[in-house]
């Protein structure tokens, strides 16, 4: 399977709808896969692109992508690399590598076989801004810190959401915390999922009195989490790891800001989805602005904490 053909047409064509986005990856995908296999594929697939900063997908809330523009991320200290985030071309690859070379850096490759490489360049600040500016795209160092420093607060996006009604004639499911699953039926204070029976799904935080939000499905479920009180993520200081339930993965720039501090994808283990060398500092920027509780060094736990649920309308 060739994935890295996948990103060089996407980064080609720019942007495309999701259903097209379907179509390139199932023309790859063996064809006596199942139909349950191939949704995990194309999911993996979709959010490694996004993750690793390739791609934005579902702009605005629609049904569309689009590639985000190459640049060299430098990975935190005390790492000395960068990885290649955005779209890419052979002809960038190869430009970036005669770049590496002539500036003391060294270009290695992950070689996945079910997803696109990681690509890292090795070296220290200076060497790696003459390799990116070789390939003629920028340096942005520590970049996840400068990532995380654009994030839209979860609270502040519930202060600003669009209040709407619920689509008449369409099936609904909301987010259970029991269960940490998605579940039929319209249920209070938590996230929820319209979908036409022709497509489209919209989803919204649901507030008391049928009080729907219009917000993104990743941020509807830690918007209801920080209503209900509920830690879905936890970050183990000795380890350096972030982790939040599978089922629940972090918005998407969130996801990005915690993938880009060590260059690698995110890893489920346990039941939990598990993003690698993320430091204090950057953690606790990522979980407060998901609306999430965190913790002192001290007291950081692998297990997730379900404190007791406060009442509506007071600060998480």
């Amino acid at each position: 399977m060739n994935w890295e053909l996948l990103l060089n047409w996407m980064t080609h064509v720019q942007e495309g709808s999701w259903r097209a986005f379907r179509g390139a990856v199932a023309k790859i995908i063996d064809p006596d896969a199942d139909a349950d296999a191939a949704s995990r594929r194309r999911r993996k697939l979709w959010t490694f692109l996004s993750d690793l900063g390739h791609v934005d997908f579902f702009l605005e809330g629609s049904q569309r992508w689009r590639v985000r523009a190459p640049a060299l991320a430098g990975l935190l200290p005390p790492a000395r690399s960068a990885v290649l985030t955005g779209g890419r071309t052979p002809r960038l690859l190869a430009t970036l590598a005669d770049g590496a070379a002539a500036n003391g850096c060294r270009v290695r490759s992950d070689g996945a076989e079910d997803r696109p490489a990681c690509i890292h360049v090795d070296g220290d600040p200076g060497g790696l801004l003459a390799a990116a500016g070789a390939a003629g795209i920028p340096f942005i160092e520590s970049y996840a810190s400068v990532l995380s420093g654009l994030i839209d607060p979860i609270p502040r996006l519930v202060e600003t959401a669009k209040v709407e009604e619920g689509p008449a004639n369409w099936s609904v499911r909301s987010f259970d915390f029991d269960s940490l699953a998605w579940v039929e039926g319209l249920r209070e204070r938590s996230a929820c999922e319209f979908r036409s029976r022709y497509g489209p799904t919209r989803y919204y935080l649901h507030m008391r009195r049928r009080k729907l939000l219009r917000i993104g499905k990743r941020e509807a479920v830690y918007a209801a989490a920080m209503l209900r009180g509920i830690a879905l993520a936890t970050h183990d200081a000795a380890v350096s790891e972030l982790s939040v339930p599978a089922s629940a993965p972090l918005p998407a720039i969130h996801a990005r800001a915690a993938c880009l501090c060590g260059g690698a994808p995110s890893e489920v283990r346990d039941g939990r989805l598990r993003y690698r060398s993320v430091p204090y500092d950057v953690a606790a920027v990522l979980l407060v602005t998901a609306g999430q509780p965190f913790l002192e060094p001290h007291m950081s736990s692998n297990t997730p904490v379900r404190p007791q649920e406060r009442q509506h309308g007071q600060p998480v």
